[in-house]
């Protein structure tokens, strides 16, 4: 919820995005990634941490502000 709300601090993410949604989609992806994982779906950990990675790229572009509105 931190990291969240140091991003609407800063600027990065709309003021309205609520932290607490953000984090629960974050973790949701992580253990969603994390169940895939332990259930042999990945030849590698490389795979899951990049699909984590793009989840969670996705997640903040959806919550950023629009450029106009960035400080």
């Amino acid at each position: 919820v931190q990291l969240f709300e140091g991003a609407k601090a800063r600027g990065e993410l709309r003021e309205q995005a609520s932290s607490e949604v953000a984090t629960m989609a974050f973790f949701s992806f992580y253990y969603f990634l994390l169940i895939q994982a332990a259930n042999e779906r990945f030849q590698d950990l490389e795979t899951p941490l990049r699909r984590l990675d793009l989840l969670t790229e996705q997640l903040i572009a959806g919550l950023g502000a629009p450029d106009g509105e960035r400080s």
